[in-house]
């Protein structure tokens, strides 16, 4: 039996296609790419309320106008660049990423790339499951606001198949790339949904963690006596 919450969810990704189909699609024109090459093997795939917590570790890289590229790994509540910073909230699914950055600071491109964090970045396979437990998946689409559309290039590379399978299936992705090319973006606020999954670590990398994890949690400890 559906739940509620997953009810809720699947009814809102409807609305979203509808809207990318018929409005927002055309009024943001974004362009999709995808590089197939250099595919990256995973055990599983955990779809569930995959947010800011969980992407630890994601590399961001956002490049301006006349600037050198500027890179901060992703902590628990986002990333933050000297001049910008992005976020999202506790589930990808249903929440928004808001990109910000100082004024006179024009995006050429971000870069979200999410391999040594497990991160996937989930396309959209409309009513049927892609990868087996990844879910329907949602395409990049910049959310509307008072500005005019800014012509975006969006492009999935490092594709993601599961161990023992024939290949990607072509919706799961370990690297995002926005990009406004020859036209940067002079908003200093971009805001977008990107659906994100997770690979599940094999079992001597959770082994690992774990064992940082007491570390850390002793260690804690011995200081408070």
């Amino acid at each position: 039996m559906m739940g509620l919450s997953k009810l809720v969810s699947v009814t809102g990704r409807l609305l979203i296609l509808a809207l990318l189909t018929f409005g927002w699609g055309q009024s943001r024109a974004t362009t999709i790419f995808t590089d197939s090459a250099n595919p990256v093997t995973i055990r599983a795939v955990d779809a569930s309320m995959v947010g800011s917590a969980q992407m630890v570790g994601m590399s961001v890289t956002a490049t301006f106008l006349n600037q050198a590229p500027q890179t901060s790994s992703w902590m628990a509540t986002g990333s933050t660049g000297p001049n910008w910073s992005l976020t999202t909230g506790t589930d990808t699914d249903v929440n928004t990423w808001v990109f910000t950055n100082d004024p006179g600071f024009n995006l050429v491109s971000l870069e979200l790339d999410g391999i040594l964090a497990g991160v996937l970045f989930d396309r959209t396979t409309f009513l049927s499951e892609g990868t087996p437990g990844s879910g329907f998946g949602l395409d990049f689409e910049a959310v509307p606001n008072a500005a005019p559309p800014a012509l975006a290039n969006v492009a999935y590379s490092r594709p993601v198949q599961l161990l023992g399978s024939a290949g990607p299936v072509g919706d799961l992705f370990n690297v995002l790339t926005i990009s406004y090319g020859s036209t940067p973006l002079s908003d200093t606020r971009l805001e977008f949904r990107q659906d994100t999954d997770r690979a599940v670590p094999e079992p001597a990398t959770l082994a690992l963690a774990l064992l940082g994890f007491a570390g850390v949690v002793r260690l804690s400890r011995r200081s408070h006596r």
